[in-house]
C-alpha cells in the first residue's frame, strides 16, 4: 500500500526486479559457461534466443495452426516460454561445450566465424526441439514431486532439499529451488 500500483513510478521499480527474473536465463549462461568452459557468448546467445518476445509468444502465435513448428516437426513450448527457466539452459550450456570442441579443428578465421555461428545456431534449434522439452518435463516432474512432499510432510522436504543443497550448487541447479522458495 505504499504506492500505487499504476504509476509510472511503481511500474519502473517493478521492473528492476522482473528484469532479473524474466532473463534469468541469460544470467545463468554465463555462469554455466564459465563452470563447462565454453564460450560465453554462445551460451548467452542461446539464452537470449529462448527469452526473445517472439519465442515467447510463439505457442500462442501459432496456436490455430496447431503449433509452431520448424522443419514441419512440432516445436513443444512451455506455457511461459523460457522466461525464467533455470535447468534448460544449463544442460543446452551443457550441449554447447561439446558442440565447440569440434570446432576447435577449424582453422583460426574459419572458427570463429563459421564454427561460433554453427555452434549458436545448433546449441539453439537442438534446445529448442529436445533439450528444452525434456528438461523442462523432467524438472516439472521434481518439482510436483517436491511440492508433494511440502505438502505431506514439510519437514521432509525441507531436510531433502537441505541435503541435496551442495549437490545442486556443485551443478549449478540450486537456481531453479530459490524461486520456489523466495514464493
Amino acid at each position: 500500500g505504499w504506492m500505487d500500483q499504476a504509476s509510472s513510478t511503481y511500474v519502473v521499480l517493478n521492473s528492476i526486479g522482473d528484469g532479473v527474473f524474466q532473463f534469468l536465463p541469460i544470467f545463468i549462461a554465463r555462469t554455466a559457461a564459465k563452470k563447462f568452459k565454453c564460450n560465453e557468448w554462445i551460451a548467452m546467445g542461446v539464452a537470449a534466443f529462448l527469452v526473445t518476445p517472439s519465442m515467447v509468444g510463439l505457442k500462442d502465435a501459432f496456436a490455430e495452426a496447431g503449433g509452431p513448428t520448424l522443419f514441419g516437426l512440432p516445436v513443444v513450448l512451455p506455457d511461459s516460454g523460457y522466461l525464467q527457466a533455470v535447468f534448460p539452459i544449463i544442460f543446452a550450456v551443457y550441449l554447447q561445450s561439446w558442440l565447440e570442441k569440434p570446432m576447435k579443428l577449424l582453422p583460426g578465421v574459419l572458427r570463429d566465424l563459421l564454427g561460433n555461428m554453427l555452434v549458436l545456431v545448433c546449441t539453439s534449434l537442438i534446445t529448442l526441439m529436445v533439450v528444452g522439452p525434456v528438461i523442462n518435463t523432467v524438472s516439472g516432474w521434481i518439482a510436483a514431486g517436491l511440492m508433494a512432499i511440502l505438502d505431506v510432510a514439510p519437514v521432509v522436504a525441507g531436510f531433502l532439499i537441505a541435503a541435496l543443497w551442495p549437490v545442486l550448487i556443485i551443478f549449478g541447479m540450486h537456481w531453479g529451488i530459490i524461486p520456489i522458495m523466495i514464493s
